[in-house]
């Protein structure tokens, strides 16, 4: 947690500098966000040895953002697992490994007949690296380490913690502010080309292509000028997985995500949120808990 406490002080010095520049009143083009995730996972995995694996550790990701008009934004984002994965033994093994980092465009979408209803949408598409570590054979470490990560999101980000693919996605949205109140809705299609097969062995059952939507429904309320609750129901579907669980698993994954936002001055927030899955594979073996920190 070093590098996050690290970066809260640089974050907090650049909101400062900002605010006291004087040239903060005019819109920001830039944003940057840290989230660190605790997480303890009971998950199916995918071959005879490992038909589940157990883990805790983090989930850590970092995103940049810019927008060149008020309408068109690009940006990155690089994911990393830091966990802690059960062996047969039932020792725990410590383990690093990178997701795909990405890169997306943003478009929002704002006419006048829904601004008229104040809302609001956006469109968005991005394209991931097939940078996710996996291996070695035997122990299968990383991959458990990324899967673990996998369903630490509920698996809600297919496209940042699956190893051996080219990840493709597209999103759309469409959002709302009624004083106070706020609800967006967000529907997200990953589409995976597997690549290989990241030293899984041959009785694991594979696909060449991989297809993992999710609907995401999300609220929030304005308690105070500095503090906002925000509550988020979610649903993934592996309509097409591209590595099949060992033991059979629900294709759906329900989770809910109540969480709470602080504003620490014109340019940072700091948000803390519970990640609960409800039903499906992950129902009752896994839940967690996010630290995110926004320069904007």
């Amino acid at each position: 947690m070093r590098w996050l406490i690290l970066l809260l002080v640089v974050l907090w010095s650049t909101s400062a500098n900002a605010e006291g520049s004087g040239s903060a009143t005019a819109p920001s083009s830039f944003e940057l966000a840290a989230e660190a995730q605790l997480a303890v996972v009971k998950a199916p995995f995918f071959t005879r040895n490992f038909p589940e694996l157990e883990a805790h550790g983090f989930v850590l990701e970092l995103r940049g953002r810019y927008a060149w008009s008020p309408d068109w934004a690009i940006g990155a984002e690089a994911p990393l697992s830091l966990m802690n994965v059960r062996q047969p033994g039932g020792s725990y093994l410590r383990e690093a490994a990178w997701g795909n980092p990405g890169v997306f465009i943003r478009r929002r979408i704002a006419p006048l007949p829904l601004r008229q209803r104040r809302l609001e949408g956006w469109t968005g598409a991005s394209v991931g690296l097939p940078l996710a570590e996996h291996g070695g054979a035997a122990s299968l470490l990383e991959n458990r380490a990324l899967e673990a990560a996998n369903a630490a999101r509920s698996y809600l980000s297919p496209e940042s913690f699956t190893p051996a693919v080219l990840p493709l996605t597209l999103e759309a949205g469409l959002g709302t502010r009624q004083g106070r109140f706020a609800a967006e809705a967000t529907l997200v299609a990953p589409l995976l080309l597997r690549l290989g097969r990241a030293e899984l062995p041959h009785e694991a059952r594979l696909h060449r292509l991989g297809f993992l939507p999710s609907i995401r429904l999300g609220g929030s309320v304005d308690l105070l000028r500095f503090l906002r609750f925000m509550l988020e129901a979610d649903a993934a579907v592996a309509v097409a997985r591209v590595f099949e669980p060992r033991e059979p698993a629900s294709r759906l994954q329900l989770s809910l995500r109540p969480g709470v936002l602080f504003a620490l001055g014109r340019r940072l927030e700091l948000g803390l949120t519970f990640i609960a899955p409800i039903a499906g594979p992950l129902g009752g073996s896994a839940y967690g808990g996010a630290l995110m920190l926004r320069l904007h």
